[in-house]
């Protein structure tokens, strides 16, 4: 979508105030949470547009698109997008249920290698997704690993305790591609966990580590491509 509309990157980590100023925005929005944060450049950048600023990490995707919209006037738009998004997820959740009627418990983690894993809850965002498609997502055993601080939508989890923790008769893999699944079907430490062994473990593509209207709709088709 942003390349059909040739959205350009004005600029790739700290923030480009000349190249910001270049581009003549209407509106800037700016994170006051997360690594992609900018908070302490607002007084700057409001003084080349008016500037919003906003927490993503205490709500879903939905609020924030609501909220958003609110901002600028375009609250019948998010209502048309929520709408149709809530009648795709019914509509997956009805195409997969035949799947899931065996076994519908589902592990979510980001795999970027053994010693760099988080599981993730049904407290996040992908776990909600998940649950409103139908998954139950699986519990993490207590000795396998611990929630981060202050966090209660990832689990941190220790190499050796890895396969532990991957309990759900799927695996989901956040932030990444086909070659990442196979990169943990192959990892000979997870050999016996259930999803491995019956090579029901699947990528959900780069952008699902922070999901919107547009990756989460992306999600669900991928999670439909494998499962459907």
């Amino acid at each position: 979508m942003a390349a059909e509309r040739d959205v350009e990157v004005l600029y790739q980590g700290e923030p480009n105030l000349e190249a910001i100023t270049a581009a003549t925005p209407d509106l800037i929005v700016v994170s006051s949470s997360g690594a992609d944060s900018t908070l302490d450049q607002v007084e700057l950048l409001s003084q080349i547009a008016p500037t919003l600023v906003y927490d993503y990490s205490d709500k879903s995707w939905q609020d924030l698109t609501t909220q958003m919209a609110e901002a600028v006037g375009a609250e019948e738009r998010a209502t048309e997008l929520l709408e149709e998004f809530d009648n795709k997820v019914d509509d997956a959740k009805n195409a997969i249920s035949p799947v899931l009627a065996e076994d519908n418990t589902m592990s979510i983690l980001t795999y970027n290698s053994p010693e760099d894993s988080r599981i993730f809850t049904d407290e996040s965002a992908q776990g909600r997704l998940a649950t409103r498609l139908g998954f139950t997502v699986a519990a993490v055993p207590e000795n396998a690993g611990a929630a981060a601080a202050g966090r209660s939508d990832i689990i941190a989890v220790a190499t050796e305790n890895l396969s532990l923790a991957l309990t759900g008769g799927t695996t989901f893999i956040i932030n990444a591609v086909p070659e990442d699944a196979d990169r943990l079907k192959a990892d000979p430490t997870l050999a016996n966990t259930k999803s491995v062994q019956d090579d029901s473990a699947y990528a959900l593509g780069y952008d699902s580590f922070r999901l919107d209207f547009y990756s989460a709709n992306n999600v669900v088709d991928r999670i439909l491509d494998a499962l459907g």
